[in-house]
Parts: structure tokens; C-alpha cells; sequence
């Protein structure tokens, strides 16, 4: 599958088991599937009908996820190939011409691997309560749609902290199930960028669920090297990457 990211990272045997096992569960399939070259269709009835076609790249196979009205039209083009064949996305321009994609790398954090960030003074964490709504009102208005919407951070989470400048919030992550993965958002307002807040903030809510039922993950589009980078720096391991294919059409 073509990506420009194309980072090598070493995980070990029985770490690697549960990403795939998480994945396998997800997809409602056997995991050793992952082994054997080839392309899955899933569809998913919860996504939206404007929601991107996923190519999911989980070892040898191909995990397409889409929604089921486009199942029968996906299908045949995968069916076009061999048995072995992995659907890539220049397979789907062939058969619909220049569409727009986007990449995002996944990762998954090994509790031997972590490598725990402080917040650095003068700043403080702390979890965020119902009680914090309307100082998290105000960090909101100074973040734009674009950077809310990426970051997914909701006060209403499983856990949201709090990178605090005094009593404004400069940073806020928070924790939600994503696809059987413990999944931190990250949003900064503008005006903290660039001091580790939401290395920090990821840090924290990443070692509060380590050694937990699931593992954490982490994702981010390709082009955000800095989220690459808190990635990297906190030790989790790049797993796998997915691309996002909008539709023909919508």
C-alpha cells in the first residue's frame, strides 16, 4: 500500500499478538488472517454514508472498511485480482480516477517501551471535571473547527486532563474507545504550541490505562510531524497505517 510513511519499528511476538488480536476482534475475524496475503471487505453500518473508505494495511492483509452501500462495488474490483491480492490505493484510481486520499499512521504503546513526560513548569495537569465546562468553553473559542475536530477531545470522555496556565487551559486530552484501542485526543490552543503540553497530556493519559484490558493507541495524519514526533518520543510503536479514500462523487 503506497504511504509516505514508512517508518521500521521493532515490537515483540506476544505485544504484536495483542495489537492484532484487538484488530481481529474489531473486524470480527480470526487473526491469523493477518498472515496471509490477501484483501477482507468489512463492512461497517455505523459509519456514516459520507464517511472515507478505509484501506487498513494489518500484516499481509488488506481490511477494507466501508459502508455497506458500497460494499458490492468495492467488492468486485477486489474480486478482479487474485486471491492473494492486497487492494492498494492505486488500484481504486485505476478503476475510478484521480480521487482524494489522505494517510494516517496508527501506533500502539508497549508498556516496556514508554517513556514518561512531566509537563514542564510553570504549567499543571490535572483531570478535568464537569465543574471545568465553562473554562473548557473558553480553551474551545480559541481553537479552530479544524483543530477540534481532528483533536477529539470532550470533557464527556472516559478521562479528560488538563494542561492548565493557571486557571486557563492551554491543552486538554482525553480518552475514548476507538476500534478496541484506548485512544488519547490531543487539542492545544495556538497560543501554547511548541512548550510540550500535549506531550505531556498524552503522556499522562497513556500511563493512566497502561497495563489495562486494552492497549492505548495513537494516531495522526501523516503530515502532522509533531504528533509523529510525541509518538516517537514516548515510545510507542508504529503499527500499522491506514488511507483514506473519499468517495467517487460525494
Amino acid at each position: 500500500m503506497s504511504c509516505p510513511y514508512n517508518r521500521e519499528t521493532v515490537m515483540n511476538a506476544e505485544f504484536m499478538s495483542r495489537v492484532y488480536q484487538t484488530w481481529a476482534e474489531h473486524f470480527q475475524l480470526p487473526p491469523e488472517c493477518f498472515s496471509k496475503p490477501g484483501t477482507t471487505i468489512y463492512a461497517n453500518d455505523r459509519r456514516s454514508a459520507e464517511s472515507a473508505i478505509v484501506l487498513w494495511q494489518l500484516g499481509e492483509q488488506v481490511v477494507v472498511e466501508l459502508t455497506p452501500e458500497w460494499q458490492e462495488q468495492v467488492g468486485q474490483i477486489a474480486a478482479s485480482f487474485p486471491e492473494d491480492h492486497r487492494l492498494s490505493l492505486d488500484d481504486l484510481r485505476r478503476a475510478w480516477g484521480d480521487i482524494e486520499h489522505s494517510h494516517m499512521p496508527l501506533y500502539a504503546l508497549d508498556a516496556a517501551l514508554f517513556r514518561p513526560f512531566a509537563v514542564p513548569p510553570p504549567y499543571t495537569l490535572r483531570q478535568l471535571t464537569p465543574d471545568d465546562q465553562p473554562a473548557f468553553d473558553d480553551f474551545l473559542a480559541q481553537c479552530s473547527e479544524s483543530d477540534q475536530d481532528e483533536g477529539d477531545v470532550s470533557i464527556d470522555h472516559l478521562l479528560a486532563i488538563g494542561a492548565f496556565d493557571k486557571s486557563r487551559i492551554a491543552a486538554a486530552s482525553s480518552v475514548f474507545v476507538w476500534r478496541g484501542f484506548m485512544e488519547p485526543g490531543i487539542l492545544t490552543d495556538p497560543a501554547y504550541r511548541g512548550k510540550g503540553l500535549g506531550k505531556a497530556l498524552i503522556s499522562a493519559c497513556s500511563e493512566y490505562y497502561l497495563g489495562g484490558e486494552r492497549l492505548v493507541s495513537y494516531r495522526h495524519d501523516a503530515s502532522n510531524l509533531g504528533s509523529q514526533r510525541i509518538a516517537e518520543s514516548l515510545g510507542f510503536s508504529h503499527c500499522t497505517n491506514a488511507v483514506m479514500v473519499e468517495k467517487p462523487g460525494i
